[in-house]
């Protein structure tokens, strides 16, 4: 597999359910400075193939195959297709299940950023400015060198640990050897977990403690991905006005468990795992699985208040203006954070808008709803009597409106103020919920908040994606009720294919999917509140079984 030599280690995301340690410092400039990120290495040699076939089995010591692992992650993540008679499938594109996130750093070179770059002032740089790297690659770009313009040295344009896009680091942290005054102090994951036996009965605080990020952890997972799709301060992973003025296409609302089936899934969850290797791990581990369904709706619950968590402190932190890094420049008000729509709107008397909930002034617009949408219900849900017939606001919603509207784009103490207090009560019960199974009581007030939801008042359109992305997730598999929402999809597979070079990478091209958004992203003109509340209607009168 010589194609891939040149990649980063990647180790396969398994996806169990949530632990005790979320290796939160991990997630920070200084947990992330602190290890090396891998040299071109062997990622290959594991983990672009099929752990059944004879090779990869011997290589890692099981004659039956390894079987924790899919051993393929890699080709997922390029696109690439196995089958079970060509295990080692090397040519074979398959557009539609190809990870954009391989294509992060390559998009910065389409014509798209072209422009972008040309607006902003950057032309023909977007693939050298920090401010885009850092969401756009795998490396902590503001400890990377660079020119006397603010750019990223033109030494790493064929540099793969940058080229590779977010690739295997990305998610799992850097792999290599903790740095010190004095060289290397603790060997990093991507030499401790080589030894599957040893590492796979770690503790997750232990694999932390070779700088192994917790993606078991829903938490940690959600936090990671949030970072970029709605932003972190101090990492420097902030999408701004002007960003978006230039042309950056707009970030669509996150729900985890929908974006994690959009990627694909290069994983294999706990239960899906060969029974003989669970009980082996749960004998060494004396760890207790979670049902699958319910750990499905409790992540659900789980990873919209770490998103709503997520997005207070980055709203607090921009006002602040204190952990922000040198290369975003993000004068506060931010108008990213507040309702785009309460400006950009079609001129239309009477429109959805208008008709929509309005918290708070006229003319004032409120910072941006959806991440607020299904935090309440996860608040609802988990801190009510079912039999008390009434329903807990979210801590700390009022407040933050409030603030957010006391002045025009607020009054910045009193919005740090309630930002910060409203995401610490969230944390809180986040850390509940993660060792907390849900009643069977609790997993069907779900389903059915999620059809008051939908079925009551004009929702405005982030949100009701929310709503029908949660409602398929926990509802259904069939694919064909995705008809009753077809304006709300994500579309992430749909562009322009061409051929992309990965530089640094000896012989390996990227096929990128160029980002249309007429194709990726449906048109919020194509709404229709009166027809996504009547479909919500129609399932609160049948609505389907729950499938696991």
């Amino acid at each position: 597999m010589r194609n891939f030599a040149a990649l980063l280690l990647l180790l396969v995301t398994t996806s169990l359910p949530a632990q005790e340690n979320t290796c939160q410092s991990l997630l920070t400039r200084k947990g992330l400075s602190q290890r090396a990120s891998v040299p071109i290495g062997s990622c290959g040699n594991c983990h672009t193939g099929s752990t059944l076939s004879p090779l990869l089995a011997a290589r890692l010591g099981n004659p039956e195959g390894n079987r924790w692992i899919r051993g393929d992650e890699i080709l997922i993540w390029l696109g690439q297709k196995t089958t079970p008679d060509n295990p080692q499938a090397e040519n074979s594109k398959d557009l539609s299940a190809i990870d954009r996130h391989s294509q992060a750093w390559t998009s910065l070179r389409s014509k798209t950023a072209e422009q972008m770059g040309k607006v902003l002032g950057k032309p023909n740089q977007l693939h050298r400015d920090p401010a885009c790297l850092a969401c756009h690659s795998s490396l902590p770009v503001y400890e990377l060198e660079k020119d006397s313009a603010g750019l990223v040295s033109a030494n790493y344009e064929t540099d793969i640990r940058l080229t590779s896009g977010v690739s295997c680091e990305g998610c799992h942290g850097p792999a290599g050897d903790s740095l010190g005054a004095d060289g290397p102090q603790k060997p990093g994951w991507g030499t401790a977990h080589v030894s599957p036996d040893n590492w796979r009965y770690l503790t997750p605080a232990e694999k932390c403690d070779h700088g192994y990020y917790d993606v078991r952890s829903v938490v940690s997972r959600t936090r990671l991905c949030v970072s970029c799709h709605v932003g972190n301060a101090e990492l420097g992973r902030v999408i701004t006005h002007e960003m978006y003025a230039a042309g950056h296409p707009p970030l669509p609302p996150f729900e985890l468990q929908t974006f994690e089936q959009q990627m694909p899934r290069h994983w294999q969850e706990y239960h899906e795992k060969p029974q003989d290797m669970r009980t082996r791990f749960e004998a060494q581990t004396s760890y207790q699985p979670a049902e699958p369904t319910e750990l499905k709706t409790r992540e659900l619950l789980i990873s919209a208040l770490v998103t709503w968590s997520e997005s207070l402190k980055l709203t607090a932190d921009l006002a602040e203006q204190k952990t922000v890094v040198d290369f975003v420049k993000s004068p506060w008000p931010e108008f990213a954070q507040f309702d785009c729509y309460a400006c950009h709107h079609d001129l239309r008397h009477d429109g959805w808008r208008q008709q929509s909930q309005v918290r708070g002034r006229p003319g004032r617009p409120r910072l941006t709803p959806w991440p607020a949408t299904l935090a309440e219900l996860a608040w609802q849900i988990t801190t009510t009597d079912p039999g008390s017939g009434s329903s807990a606001p979210l801590a700390g919603f009022a407040s933050v409106q409030q603030a957010s509207v006391a002045a025009p784009f607020g009054d910045t103490v009193e919005l740090m103020t309630a930002t910060r207090s409203a995401a610490a009560a969230a944390d809180q019960l986040i850390d509940r919920l993660q060792n907390t199974p849900l009643t069977a009581q609790q997993q069907q007030a779900v389903s059915t908040a999620l059809l008051q939801k939908g079925t009551s008042g004009t929702v405005d359109y982030d949100s009701a994606r929310q709503l029908a992305w949660s409602w398929l997730l926990l509802n259904s598999t069939d694919q064909n009720r995705q008809s009753l929402f077809p304006e709300l999809f994500l579309q992430l597979h749909q562009g322009r294919a061409e051929a992309d070079p990965i530089p640094g990478s000896e012989n390996l091209s990227v096929t990128v999917i160029r980002i249309d958004p007429a194709l990726s992203l449906p048109p919020i003109a194509n709404y229709d509140p009166i027809s996504f509340r009547k479909a919500f209607e129609a399932l609160s009168q049948s609505p389907p079984p729950r499938t696991p």
